[in-house]
């Protein structure tokens, strides 16, 4: 492994098991499916089952839409409606009674 990733992929802080799963989760919310193509197979090459994969994907499948309704409910709760105000009104969101 020679290119950018090598320095995640070989520090021995986690086992490429658990790399390997949380690099698949992220590639899943991120809808990166070129890449899941070569993540799945490598995943399971690295000690992840097909169910714990199921698992992964089921597990992530709500979090983008639920982030993403979060992120406009807060913009339109928001004093100033820019984009760039949507983290301050998603502040109010989590500090309100909702």
């Amino acid at each position: 492994m020679n290119n950018e990733f090598e320095p995640l992929w070989t520090d021995k802080s986690l086992g490429l098991r658990t790399r390997s799963l949380i690099t698949v989760a992220i590639l899943c919310t991120l809808r990166a499916t070129d890449e899941l193509s070569i993540h799945f197979p490598a995943a399971i090459r690295n000690g992840a089952t097909i169910e714990e994969l199921e698992q992964l994907i089921y597990q992530v499948s709500g979090y983008p839409s639920v982030s993403a309704n979060l992120s406009r409910k807060a913009w339109i709760m928001s004093d100033d409606r820019s984009p760039s105000q949507a983290d301050r009104g998603r502040k109010h969101l989590y500090n309100s009674n909702y």
